[in-house]
């Protein structure tokens, strides 16, 4: 069995359907106050990697780069 988090998962058929469709990713980060947010993320998948697309003002990047993000344990 294939462990979460193993890039092998992304070989799976329905991995490929997700990274070849033109759904937005759905990007889930904790903000400042703790509550969880999700927002929809475009994303680009090149065959190697998934690159994610956002303004660069975007307010979430605030709280991305300060690594606010809660860590989550296996």
């Amino acid at each position: 069995m294939t462990k979460q988090g193993d890039v092998f998962l992304l070989n799976d058929p329905v991995a490929q359907t997700l990274l070849n469709s033109t759904n937005p990713a759905r990007l889930a980060y904790v903000w400042r106050d703790g509550t969880p947010r999700v927002v929809p993320i475009w994303f680009h998948w090149t065959g190697k990697e998934i690159v994610l697309g956002t303004a660069p003002t975007a307010a979430k990047l605030k709280v991305l780069r300060n690594n606010s993000l809660s860590s989550i344990d296996d």
